[in-house]
């Protein structure tokens, strides 16, 4: 600690050292600026670039579940479909164009399942399958679900076991009726089953997403399409985050599975549901703090290089000085003197010691010259004036 304090208690040591610290201290106000300047410029940019997403996203799912309302309107109001609908026990080979139609639609896209046609006696009275998926024991399934919708045009969601495997398949059913199963004047339904892990494979081209992720929610938190590809049609409604959302809220950050996620969300464009994104949050600020890291290497580096460039012009400035002082400090007045290490405090009291010095020197001439002329009783003027 003493070499320490004799090293920096000069005045070269200080001046560096001061040079360094208003240095550093300017250079680290100005990253600290720069980088929540930068860092709010990039979450404002993300969340742009998110909220495109999510307006692409809502296009292709809006135009998809419309295309497949007004297919299932179209096949209603034919005439083929309110034969189906209106008559029980109607041979199939009298629509076999129809039937084609539909199948020509379903071999079409990768997420119609089937389309269903239900009787006044409330009874299915043409299925048309594709081969999307086989659901176990589908007309019975589906007749029991729409014994539950209070509505004749609906969407609702249901889960049905595959014929081949253990697997639930989710579906989301569109259905077409001017009035509901229950009502005395029903005169049919029509419905289109999707299947919800296929309808979202095409929709986000079946790649998973970890921290990021785009999810369509209806109006009561049932899971519609997930990015991730996991927890279709599961009902979301008792999240604390979902609730948010279905109350209205539009931004806000919310954790869970151990992460900090922030939440995004917009009314689809398909009424009665809304368009969510998951970003995660700490994710995103830990590749930000990459970038500090890089910029505080910077700082340290200049900082560095400013240390040995203000030594050399500071070697270079205060040698003169440094040799005077030294060369002051071998005076024989030094033994006189308490030892200073910084050279400016070792002036003032080198100064002050020979102006004690003269003083000392002065007053004792005048004593001698004074003692000297009383005794020879001399210049007797110039003693009174003294006097």
């Amino acid at each position: 600690m003493g070499w320490l304090k004799d090293k920096t208690g000069t005045l070269f040591s200080k001046t560096v050292l001061g040079m360094l610290s208003v240095s550093l201290t300017v250079l680290i106000a100005a990253i600290i600026v720069l980088f929540s300047w930068f860092r709010a410029q990039m979450a404002e940019g993300y969340r742009e670039l998110t909220y495109e997403a999510m307006a692409n996203t809502d296009t292709v799912f809006s135009g998809r579940l419309t295309d497949a309302k007004n297919r299932i309107t179209e096949w209603y109001t034919s005439p083929d479909g309110i034969c189906l609908r209106l008559k029980e026990n109607t041979p199939f080979t009298e629509h076999m164009s129809f039937i084609n139609k539909i199948l020509s639609t379903l071999n079409g896209n990768s997420f119609m399942q089937s389309v269903c046609f239900v009787n006044t006696g409330k009874s299915i009275s043409l299925t048309v399958g594709s081969n999307v998926s086989h659901p176990e024991d589908l007309e019975e399934s589906l007749l029991g679900q729409l014994e539950n919708v209070g509505n004749g045009n609906r969407i609702f969601f249901w889960n049905a076991k595959d014929s081949f495997s253990d697997d639930t398949i989710p579906i989301m059913s569109v259905s077409m009726a001017e009035n509901a199963m229950g009502d005395l004047r029903f005169s049919g339904m029509s419905v289109i089953n999707i299947d919800l892990r296929q309808f979202n494979k095409s929709l986000f081209s079946g790649r998973k997403q970890g921290q990021f992720r785009l999810i369509v929610l209806d109006r009561e938190g049932v899971v519609v399409c997930n990015s991730d590809l996991t927890n279709l049609g599961e009902d979301w409604s008792q999240k604390e985050w979902v609730q948010r959302i279905l109350g209205g809220e539009t931004q806000f950050d919310v954790k869970e599975e151990g992460k900090r996620w922030e939440i995004q969300a917009a009314l689809s464009g398909e009424d009665g549901f809304y368009m969510v994104a998951q970003s995660e949050y700490v994710a995103r600020i830990v590749n930000v703090n990459y970038i500090l890291y890089m910029v505080l290497a910077v700082i340290l580096v200049a900082a560095a290089t400013i240390v040995v460039m203000t030594m050399l012009v500071s070697r270079r400035i205060f040698q003169p000085f440094r040799t005077m002082v030294g060369n002051l400090k071998q005076s024989p007045m030094m033994d006189e003197l308490e030892e200073e290490r910084d050279e400016v405090a070792f002036l003032e009291h080198f100064y002050e010691g020979i102006s004690t010095n003269l003083r000392t020197l002065n007053d004792r001439k005048e004593n001698d010259f004074i003692v000297k002329n009383l005794l020879l009783g001399n210049q007797r003027k110039e003693i009174k004036l003294l006097m």
